[in-house]
């Protein structure tokens, strides 16, 4: 029962640990997002852009940015990465199927 114990608690401090640094991990991942969107906003290219491109790239950077964020932080936590490139692989695979299509009749080429 002993061993049992030191155990649990081992393991918990393991999982205390990768808390901390995920949510350290976390904060300075913001600070950094933010300041790069900050820096792009007043960049001279930004300002010579059209609107509309320029917060479609703004728009690609932040959620891009935030992507990566979030599987460094799922690293971190003790998710393989194995298992987060199966699901961001199946992602396209979803979008290319019709399934509400396949009760549709077909009609002949004439």
């Amino acid at each position: 029962m002993e061993q049992f114990f030191e155990t649990l608690i081992d393991i918990c401090i393991n999982v205390a640990w990768r808390l901390l640094l995920a949510l350290l991990v976390l904060l300075i991942g913001n600070i950094i997002i933010r300041f790069v969107l900050k820096r792009f906003g007043k960049s001279r290219a930004s300002q010579k852009m059209d609107p509309t491109a320029l917060s479609f790239i703004h728009s690609f950077l932040k959620i891009g940015m935030y992507a990566v964020l979030v599987i460094c932080l799922v690293g971190i936590l003790g998710v393989e990465m194995a298992s987060i490139i199966t699901v961001l692989a199946g992602f396209p695979l979803q979008f290319g199927r019709r399934p509400h299509a396949a009760h549709l009749p077909t009609v002949p080429y004439r």
